[in-house]
């Protein structure tokens, strides 16, 4: 994300990065792998950082097709999902996807 032009905050899982939205107003966008350490999928991470910024855009990654994971129940057809592997195009075009459905700021 860094050589694509942003400045990034990382967490080392979902607890951290629930803290870092807490504190870091300049956070404008989730980027979350959907299976994590320490007992958080990102799924629960994005529902809890939604409930700390409603409508903040979330971007997940996943070594699983997206097409598994909805037949699963585990992803919403909207979901914007990276499957692993992805390259860096594939990663601009899922954000700039993202920022294009978040609610512009007030």
């Amino acid at each position: 994300m860094e050589a694509l032009g942003y400045r990034v905050v990382a967490a080392v899982n979902g607890k951290e990065a629930l803290q870092q939205l807490r504190t870091n107003p300049a956070i404008d966008l989730l980027f979350t792998d959907i299976v994590m350490p320490g007992g958080m999928s990102g799924w629960e991470l994005a529902d809890q950082a939604r409930r700390i910024r409603p409508g903040l855009p979330v971007v997940f990654s996943s070594g699983y097709a997206l097409e598994t994971l909805v037949e699963q129940g585990r992803a919403h057809a909207q979901s914007i999902v990276l499957t692993k592997p992805y390259r860096n195009a594939e990663l601009a075009r899922r954000l700039r996807e993202a920022f294009a459905g978040a609610p512009l700021p007030s």
